[in-house]
């Protein structure tokens, strides 16, 4: 008789483990999920580019035609009718998405702390380089309240007259009066809580 009640006493400990680990496992699966809450989307006019979700989205990148007109754009307040509140981020199964804007595809990109680096500047361009800012306008919507992910690429043409020219893109900002969030000043975002400037979550290296 106690062989039995012994092994009943077994039996539950082990339904309980196992309750335990089906319930963890749950809640593992359930925060990895939530990198699949975002899905890569694009604009009908292929300029825009958008991780969007059930209940919001972020804006990822702007394709810059390479010309001087475009080098303006606009974080609207919706897109596929949730509101944009996000720049940057991850998407699908966790891929890293940056906000920035994508250079036409004749342009090579290297990261912007390689201008710090004149050792490697000199030997990738022998015949010599200069460093070029080129601005783009940011218009922010009233939706924006988080800045996840900072693309920090500078680019060049290979092949083009000597020295090389490296565009280092710089982004002014224009915010919504409507923004809860933000404010902009001389192109710098600034916290309306604190007046303290916007700080990026994270950039690319």
């Amino acid at each position: 008789m106690l062989k039995y009640i012994q092994m009943g006493k077994n039996v539950k400990k082990l339904f309980l483990s196992l309750t335990a680990v089906m319930l963890f496992v749950a809640v593992v699966v359930s925060l990895c999920g939530c990198s699949l809450y975002y899905h890569f989307q694009v604009s009908e006019d292929g300029k825009y580019h958008y991780g969007v979700g059930k209940k919001d989205a972020m804006f990822l990148c702007y394709e810059w035609d390479g010309t001087q007109q475009a080098c303006a754009f606009e974080i609207p307040d919706t897109f596929s009718r949730v509101p944009v509140t996000q720049l940057g981020g991850w998407v699908g199964r966790g891929v890293p998405s940056p906000f920035g804007v994508r250079f036409p595809y004749e342009y090579n990109a290297l990261s912007k702390r390689d201008l710090d680096d004149t050792e490697f500047l000199a030997s990738q361009f022998p015949e010599g380089y200069e460093i070029q800012k080129l601005v783009f306008t940011v218009r922010l919507g009233k939706n924006v309240k988080n800045l996840e992910y900072l693309d920090e690429c500078i680019y060049y043409q290979e092949g083009s007259d000597a020295p090389t020219v490296l565009i280092v893109p710089e982004l002014y900002f224009e915010c919504s009066e409507e923004n809860k969030t933000f404010y902009s000043e001389d192109g710098v975002l600034y916290m309306r809580k604190t007046d303290a400037p916007a700080e990026w979550n994270y950039q690319t290296s």
